[in-house]
């Protein structure tokens, strides 16, 4: 049993049998009946232990109405003698789902005083209590809306978890929303649908961060602050790449978990620049390129739902079409972090061997500082944040490269 303060201590059925349950103020325990001393239990002395940091949620189970009267009015109030635990459950391919515990008391008092005491201490926890939640009805395979209606929206209402919903009606409105609305009583912004969605909504958060802080973006010296707001992603679009990189799937009912348990994810924000001018705030990918060229043409294409990107992306890599331009960039200073270090051949096949110990070697013989350039035709120049893995390429365009 995990340590902690005991805040309760009874004996209650579970699944038909009794045992000695105690509540601390990190876990419910609960074991054989018969145990006298609580300070000198072992680990041995109770069968299972739920730590409350997997709890999200503990109502009344199968209330039933109980008459009493006043006066002549008969009355009905529902009461109930046993409450239901909900805690996160771990399944294959980082999945979670929920699982649910009751626990029979031999009053309604007692249910009720079991129920008080798990929400006063999950109520100290770091949880949303209150979200933003905007819906993308046409990303992906347009079922934005219906995800969130039918596998989130449940699990939101189950933790007591107050939604304000608003329903995009056109590209760039969460943006602009969050631009101009007051976000002072909402704990977190979430997004429904594909990555392009979360974008519109990190740049309005962003931007916002960086107006109230009154700092310039065209400033030569312009040092961003960071969101003082968390982002959360339920995966509604077609690739769902940031839900992937940072979960290890893009499941809805995972991610909602995520987000009731007020889990966080560290990530950093690029930016990209013409002259002095900020464009556009990036947690994925920067491309210049192939991918633009895809992104634009997949556009036209939107009626064909996910299969638009394969399509668009045959076409222009079969164009293969170049770009001139110049590639500055400042090299590693530490080689163990380096893209050109020895792991970074997986196959294990020599000719790659081979190629990383010689582009090591030329790598060591350049000088480590200042800034490099390089001039040429570029199919594509990409910076990758995380490794931008997604459910049609698992490992990613940056296999190495981690979230945070």
């Amino acid at each position: 049993m995990a340590n902690g303060c005991v805040a309760l201590r009874s004996v209650l059925d579970v699944d038909g049998k009794s045992f000695d349950v105690v509540l601390s103020d990190t876990c419910i325990s609960w074991g054989h009946v018969g145990i006298e001393e609580y300070g000198g239990l072992g680990n041995s002395c109770f069968k299972k232990s739920l730590p409350l940091s997997e709890v999200f949620a503990v109502v009344p189970h199968n209330t039933k109405a109980v008459q009493s009267t006043e006066g002549e009015i008969e009355l009905a109030s529902f009461k109930s003698s046993s409450f239901c635990v909900y805690a996160v459950k771990r399944s294959k391919k980082h999945k979670w789902r929920e699982k649910t515990f009751v626990f029979d008391c031999e009053d309604v008092c007692l249910c009720q005083e079991w129920i008080d005491s798990i929400l006063n201490i999950l109520s100290g926890f770091n949880r949303p209590k209150r979200l933003l939640v905007f819906i993308n009805p046409i990303g992906g395979k347009r079922l934005g809306r219906k995800i969130y209606t039918e596998q989130v929206q449940p699990l939101f209402e189950l933790a007591n978890i107050k939604v304000d919903i608003i329903v995009t009606q056109k590209a760039n409105h969460a943006r602009d929303y969050l631009l101009g609305e007051g976000l002072e009583k909402i704990d977190g912004v979430i997004s429904v649908g594909g990555d392009g969605m979360f974008h519109e909504v990190l740049n309005g958060l962003v931007i916002r961060a960086q107006r109230d802080a009154m700092l310039d973006s065209t400033s030569h010296d312009f040092q961003p602050v960071p969101l003082n707001i968390p982002i959360g992603i339920i995966p509604a679009g077609s690739t769902d790449a940031i839900a992937f990189c940072t979960t290890g799937n893009n499941d809805p009912i995972t991610s909602a978990l995520h987000i009731i348990l007020g889990d966080n994810q560290p990530l950093d924000v690029c930016c990209v620049k013409r002259k002095n001018e900020v464009l556009r705030y990036s947690v994925a990918m920067a491309a210049y390129g192939f991918f633009g060229d895809v992104m634009q043409d997949s556009e036209k294409l939107r009626w064909m739902g996910p299969k638009r990107y394969d399509l668009s992306g045959f076409k222009k890599f079969m164009s293969n079409r170049g770009y001139e331009g110049v590639v500055s960039f400042l090299p590693a200073q530490n080689v163990e972090n380096s893209p050109q270090d020895n792991s970074r051949c997986r196959s294990g096949c020599n000719v790659c061997h081979d190629v990383c110990d010689s582009s090591l070697q030329q790598h060591s013989q350049q000088s480590t500082t200042g800034w490099h350039s390089i001039k040429g035709r570029f199919i594509s120049v990409i910076g990758a944040n995380i490794s931008c893995a997604c459910a049609k390429s698992p490992e990613g365009l940056s296999p190495e490269r981690t979230s945070g």
